[in-house]
């Protein structure tokens, strides 16, 4: 889902395939080059039909987890979502649409308050995933690298780590427009009222 982690997730993917095998070829899914000649390829996907392109030659899908009104929160902080009614609901019903779906389909789902709390053991259960040898040491290095690593400060966004201008929540001294325990007593609210 967007806004639930996903871009740590892929990073920390990256970084621990870099770390063990070497090259990678990483990307979002536009800028996606099935023909690279890198053993390995990670591609960073939203929608199934993205992921469609790619099937044939996916082996493992990595998942994130975030409550639906932080990641609702998290999209109108980026400038990506309005706060009103109709462009919540219909966010939190993609949203919602998109969870389940990825749900079904993953080998590992990161929750967002392990990436929070404790993000070496998380890429630990991502490393395992993927084949590699537990390393604490590794992790804890690339969590380091992790939390370093910078978004860029215009433009669309980095071609390699995918971040974007105001991506992490501490890259914007603005309040939220709205949030996570409002869009949840809203949607709260909207339930009821159907």
């Amino acid at each position: 889902m967007p806004r639930s982690g996903s871009t740590w997730l892929f990073n920390a993917a990256r970084l621990l395939i870099e770390a063990q095998r070497g090259f990678v070829h990483a990307a979002w899914i536009e800028d996606y080059d099935p023909d690279h000649t890198a053993a390995t390829h990670l591609i960073k996907v939203h929608q199934p039909e993205q992921a469609d392109k790619v099937t044939s030659q996916t082996n493992i899908i990595l998942t994130t987890w975030r409550p639906y009104e932080e990641c609702l929160a998290s999209r109108v902080r980026m400038g990506w979502l309005t706060a009103t009614p109709e462009a919540l609901r219909r966010a939190y019903l993609t949203q919602k649409k998109l969870y389940n779906y990825w749900a079904q389909h993953s080998d590992l789902e990161i929750k967002y308050t392990e990436i929070q709390s404790d993000p070496a053991r998380a890429i630990a259960k991502i490393a395992s995933v993927l084949g590699e040898m537990p390393d604490p040491v590794r992790d804890a290095r690339l969590a380091k690298e992790l939390v370093k690593m910078e978004a860029p400060t215009e433009g669309h966004y980095d071609k390699r780590t995918l971040l974007h201008p105001k991506h992490k929540s501490g890259d914007n001294d603005e309040t939220l427009d709205v949030t996570p325990e409002e869009i949840a007593q809203y949607l709260r609210n909207d339930a009821n009222d159907a």
